[in-house]
């Protein structure tokens, strides 16, 4: 989560164009770490045990998903 630019919301074009209250990167941060930890915890709650579950983070989304490992894939 450390590389992830989150600094956008500092940007007055950002701040002029967005329909939110003044926002700092680190508050943005902070909350997109609370929401990927709850969602990787309820995700890995209903999936059995032969699940992983996988962060693949980009500059514009983050996606999560469940993977696991078939010998009969290749």
């Amino acid at each position: 989560m450390d590389r992830m630019p989150v600094s956008f919301c500092e940007r007055p074009l950002v701040r002029k164009n967005a329909k939110m209250e003044p926002i700092s990167a680190a508050t943005l941060q902070k909350y997109i770490h609370i929401l990927y930890t709850y969602v990787r915890d309820d995700i890995a709650l209903k999936l059995s045990k032969k699940f992983g579950v996988v962060l693949s983070g980009g500059r514009h989304f983050i996606a999560i998903m469940a993977v696991f490992d078939d010998p009969t894939v290749s």
